[in-house]
């Protein structure tokens, strides 16, 4: 508690969407453990549990609208319309952000009145009226960015840069190959009055922050980060991956087991085996078996650290861990995992030759299928007849997977993904090739760097059951997919040296040096 005091109090409000609460936590993880504490500030709509997560305090602030207005399922359907369409979708944003205002700055107030000090105000990228707030009460503001930092590039938040000055430059490999400007093209045609002003708004918070963080990682975006920073005078800390640094810390508060000292004690010198992976690593488990087996019959005596899985509960979906005992009978390697992520949906006949592209690639698949995500339906009744019968054991479907713990297993050989950031990631940190359906937004974007910057997926750009059964072929067993599968674990191998002392846990020691300086 004392730490916590020393290093100072932080609000962070988040934004009530899926991809965009579990970033926030688990930023809100790791700055705890630094020692600050945590106020969390959430809109009523979509709130967590905050029995989950007793270390933080929780304040709901009234948001004015109910589930049905701005649920993901609300933002699938406003995005339904158009591929890359954000009409609707700003302004339902603006809408939250303009019945947010007044009971976010209330709350600042309260709390200011109760602590007397608030470090900074980390708050979602979407929750723009947090920075004009904090302006006026004299507080840092500091925003979470939970896509990538060459969104910067694409979407027009610097509307004072003329198209060709935003745009030159572009002659690197990486920027020429993401095709920026035809993407930033799609996605900013025909702007309503909503949109400009939800530009207007986000870039005015962007220009008044002191500082930006994003969940992403140096070597990804190198080119395009260069660019970025030549545009924003604010510091911009590129602290990822998140989701493999907060159970990290979370393995390291947990409580050490000194019983295995007095165990110890009894036995002869030099002759125990001690065990362990340290905090991130994940095993499988067959994995668990073969060690275990391994140890016994070495007849050695052995002391085994096993972690319990760290909880970090940022799903507003009921995960089906069920999943992983089917996962655990197939081979290594084999199985395409699909995810749409929380919001995109798919029609009838999208979800009939999904089924049968699966079905006709003779792989092993592990699809998930939210109540809901298909239009019209409740949930897989609309599979066409024969498939179950045929795909037999081969297929498993599921409302919501457990998806840090499927992409983490072996038998896991591909990603049939909306291309989300987190998901993304995610994919990027297992060394998982993709499969690439983009739905909206950065998502294009993201696709763009996963198959031509990266290389470490393809692209299906038509979902017709004969294409979807030649393209998971390509991935999962041609030529094309073993090469794109060694530069995926060239990109884990980096990512996990962002893990160690001089990668992202500098960028953090960056961070809380520019909140101390902000703060005094």
């Amino acid at each position: 508690m004392e730490k916590q005091q020393k290093s100072g109090h932080l609000v962070l409000v988040m934004a009530p969407f899926q991809g965009h609460l579990t970033p926030m936590l688990q930023l809100a993880t790791i700055l705890h453990s630094k020692g600050f504490s945590i106020t969390i500030v959430h809109p009523e709509l979509n709130s967590l549990n905050p029995s989950n997560h007793p270390e933080f305090t929780f304040v709901p602030i009234p948001d004015k609208i109910k589930e049905s207005q701005l649920s993901d399922e609300d933002l699938a359907d406003k995005l339904k319309e158009s591929l890359v369409s954000t009409v609707d979708v700003a302004g339902s944003v603006q809408s939250l952000n303009k019945n947010c205002a007044a009971p976010l700055k209330k709350c600042l107030e309260n709390i200011l009145h109760s602590h007397h000090h608030i470090a900074a105000v980390i708050y979602d990228t979407l929750m723009f009226c947090a920075q004009t707030i904090v302006n006026d009460l004299g507080l840092p503001g500091i925003t979470l960015r939970t896509s990538s930092a060459t969104t910067l590039l694409l979407f027009p938040v610097l509307p004072q840069l003329g198209e060709k000055e935003l745009m030159s430059g572009i002659e690197s490999p990486e920027l020429q190959a993401l095709q920026l400007q035809r993407l930033r093209a799609l996605i900013v045609q025909n702007p309503t009055q909503a949109m400009m002003e939800v530009r207007a708004a986000f870039t005015n918070a962007m220009k008044f922050s002191s500082a930006i963080i994003v969940n992403s990682m140096e070597f990804l975006e190198l080119e395009a980060l260069s660019k970025v920073r030549q545009y924003f005078r604010t510091p911009i800390f590129i602290v990822g991956p998140l989701h493999k640094l907060a159970p990290a810390i979370c393995g390291s508060l947990l409580t050490e087991d000194d019983k295995c000292i007095s165990w110890l004690n009894k036995q002869a010198p030099k002759s125990v085996i001690y065990v362990s992976l340290g905090s991130i690593a994940n095993i499988d488990k067959q994995e668990l078996i073969e060690t275990a087996w391994g140890l016994s019959n070495s007849k050695q005596p052995f002391l085994w650290v096993v972690r319990p899985a760290p909880a970090i509960c940022g799903s507003l979906l009921t995960e089906d861990d069920k999943c992983i005992s089917w996962l655990n009978k197939q081979a290594p390697k084999s199985v395409i995992y699909v995810s749409l992520g929380s919001i995109a949906n798919i029609d009838k006949q999208e979800l009939i030759e999904t089924a049968w592209g699966l079905s006709n690639s003779k792989q092993p698949f592990l699809w998930v299928v939210r109540p809901g995500m298909v239009c019209g339906s409740e949930w897989i009744e609309s599979l066409p007849n024969g498939f179950e019968e045929n795909v037999g054991e081969r297929g498993c479907i599921v409302k919501w997977a457990p998806q840090k713990e499927v992409l983490a297993h072996g038998a896991v050989g591909g990603f049939w993904s909306h291309c989300g950031w987190n998901s993304t990631i995610e994919s990027i940190c297992e060394g998982v090739p993709m499969l690439c359906r983009p739905f909206f937004g950065d998502q294009l974007l993201n696709t763009s760097y996963i198959c031509n910057v990266w290389k470490i997926g393809l692209e299906l750009q038509n979902l017709e059951r004969g294409n979807i059964e030649r393209t998971i072929k390509r991935l999962m067993v041609d030529m094309e997919g073993k090469d794109i599968r060694k530069r995926a674990m060239d990109l884990k191998k980096k990512a996990a040296l962002c893990l160690m002392e001089d990668g992202s846990t500098s960028s953090f020691n960056g961070l809380i040096k520019q909140i101390t300086v902000s703060e005094t």
